[in-house]
């Protein structure tokens, strides 16, 4: 379910993410693409103080912009945002192995 909705979402919001070979003058992040070849592994950890959890999230891309894997899982455990940031490092250097 959430990867569906990871999906939708990027399909929708596709000309947020920018390539380098976009002379776009914006200050929107711009995605790099990876080699012929590779694929490119993004990931990041997330917390809410307030509720006490957090979650993350993993995207590979190939160079031709396709997703060959993402990831999203919650983290109802954590107390700490570096927590869920070195999940979500873990989480993403395992994707990466896996692929």
């Amino acid at each position: 379910m959430a990867i569906n909705g990871t999906f939708a979402y990027l399909d929708a919001n596709q000309t947020g993410i920018r390539s380098s070979q976009d002379s776009s003058t914006d200050d929107r992040p711009i995605w790099k693409t990876p080699y012929l070849g590779w694929i490119k592994v993004n990931f990041d950890g997330s917390y809410n103080a307030k509720k006490g959890r957090g979650g993350i999230s993993i995207i590979c891309r190939t160079h031709e912009g396709n997703f060959p894997s993402t990831r999203v899982v919650p983290l109802s455990f954590v107390d700490k945002p570096l927590i869920s940031e070195i999940l979500a490092t873990r989480a993403g250097i395992s994707m990466a192995l896996e692929m």
